[in-house]
């Protein structure tokens, strides 16, 4: 599947250069030409399984590949939120699990919060777990569970069951086919954005799909 070199780029706007692994001849695009190619060919994610916040008809789909363990995505979580109030109902957002092989509590840390969403507390005990980032661990997880009245009993056996393996590592293996490299990284409408960002760099992302979105229509077939 392709990949877009999106660390050889930069947002003109806001000159910030997209996360990856190249650090020279870096080319700055503008919005308007890193979004181009995404538009007849987004980035498409199998999100049938995922926690999903927001209007299921909402204008914008964010999907976050994210990390429990990962400094950045906490971080990333207060710009998620600005966002949300900012779009409202044209907004939802979207969770998949891409804990990192460097944080040893990213994997058991995502199967715990998949054990959560099987009893519909997803959300909160996600953020729960950024919240207490520095405390991940068998402890955090089993008092999250009973301050969030999750049944213990299912919600152990779920976190341990092999369900839980095989849907972390699914939602990990899905984001490395689409060329997700690392972590928060975001696909905005079917638009890779990789990296911790301010609210504005999803503006420009978002308006700039909503422009080129017409002229693909109203384009030549």
């Amino acid at each position: 599947m392709r990949k877009f070199l999106a660390g050889s780029i930069a947002l003109a706007l806001l000159a910030i250069p997209l996360v990856g692994t190249a650090q020279t001849n870096q080319k700055t695009v503008s919005p308007a030409e890193y979004v181009r190619p995404y538009l007849r060919n987004p980035l498409v994610a199998d999100t049938s399984k995922a926690p999903i916040q927001g209007n299921p008809r909402a204008e914008v789909t964010i999907v976050e590949f994210s990390d429990f363990q990962c400094p950045y995505c906490q971080k990333s979580q207060a710009t998620l939120q600005q966002l949300k109030r900012k779009y409202g109902e044209r907004l939802r957002t979207v969770f998949l699990h891409y804990p990192l092989p460097m944080h040893k509590e990213a994997k058991g840390a995502a199967r715990a919060a998949w054990a959560a969403q099987q009893q519909g507390k997803f959300w909160p005990y996600h953020d729960a777990l950024f919240i207490g980032q520095d405390k991940l661990g068998e402890q955090l997880y089993v008092q999250t569970a009973r301050d969030l009245k999750l049944d213990l009993d299912r919600f152990n056996s779920d976190r341990q069951s092999l369900s839980s393996l095989r849907a972390v590592e699914a939602d990990k293996a899905q984001g490395e086919q689409l060329g997700i490299e690392s972590t928060p990284s975001f696909l905005i409408n079917g638009i890779l954005l990789p990296g911790n960002y301010p609210v504005e760099a999803f503006d420009q992302i978002i308006a700039a799909w909503k422009e080129g979105k017409g002229k693909v229509s109203s384009g030549p077939r």
